[in-house]
């Protein structure tokens, strides 16, 4: 197995890094994690990506697996699994300084409309394929030239609505732990708030859903700066034909 070459090379060092119950070991161009998994889920799991990566999907997909243990009573085992290394830099990380964290806003503020739907795109089949991507993580998405991918996504059988995509994607663009500790340029959260908007409206989703989870961004900007996202994107969906047509059809309207 092509694993057991890198479980000989981990052996020999210490993790790089890890979080909850996984150890991650950094070996030239592949990720090896090392935690409790169930079986199962690390076949599908395989299954899953090899068929998001063929989509052009933005993943990090899991490449082998090998277990050290008998399963328990739950079901675990103890064991590695392999995936290709992240391109790039973590998206956030607790760990930026503020300037840090103001320049990656910049730089997510300013991704283009292809780069914004394509990672928009990416979210919404992950979850729709039956993988977990958790908002929680800044350090689960990796930027590298305007491409953001995915990493550490894990089986499972909740399909969110796609006011919650929206919800949980703009709050990983927004950097949402890092807001907490640092104050940052509130035109560039209305910009991401304006660009996420706009790729969801493709998507179908109605504006009306939009500003309902917009209004609760005040953490991020005041409320006049939300208003005028919003009143800014209702000029654009009644010009842009295109976006009446998306939102008409998610609500089951012919619209033409």
């Amino acid at each position: 197995m092509f694993i057991n070459y890198f479980i000989k090379k981990a052996e020999q060092n210490t993790s790089d890094k890890g979080g909850g119950n996984k150890k991650c070991f950094l070996v030239d161009d592949y990720a090896l994690l090392y935690g409790s998994y169930k079986e199962e889920e690390l076949k599908k799991q395989i299954q899953i990506g090899k068929s998001l990566e063929q989509q052009d999907v933005n993943i990090l997909p899991t490449l082998e697996y090998k277990t050290d243990t008998e399963p328990n009573v739950l079901g675990y085992v103890k064991g590695y699994s392999l995936q290709r290394r992240a391109q790039g830099e973590e998206l956030y990380n607790s760990k930026m300084s503020e300037d840090e964290y103001k320049k990656r806003l910049s730089t997510v503020a300013n991704m283009s409309t292809q780069q914004m739907d394509k990672f928009a795109s990416d979210w919404i089949a992950i979850s729709e394929a039956g993988l977990m991507i958790d908002p929680s993580k800044c350090e689960n998405f990796f930027y590298s030239d305007g491409k953001i991918s995915f990493i550490d996504l894990n089986v499972w059988n909740n399909r969110p609505s796609l006011d919650e995509h929206f919800l949980n994607m703009s709050q990983v663009l927004f950097g949402l732990g890092l807001k907490s500790k640092y104050k940052a340029d509130e035109n560039d959260f209305a910009k991401i708030l304006t660009n996420v908007s706009r790729s969801f409206l493709k998507k179908g989703l109605p504006l009306e859903d939009i500003q309902k989870v917009s209004s609760k961004y005040t953490y991020f900007m005041s409320e006049g700066t939300i208003n005028s996202v919003m009143n800014t994107l209702s000029k654009e969906t009644s010009k842009d034909t295109s976006l009446t047509y998306a939102m008409a059809q998610k609500s089951g309207i012919s619209g033409r």
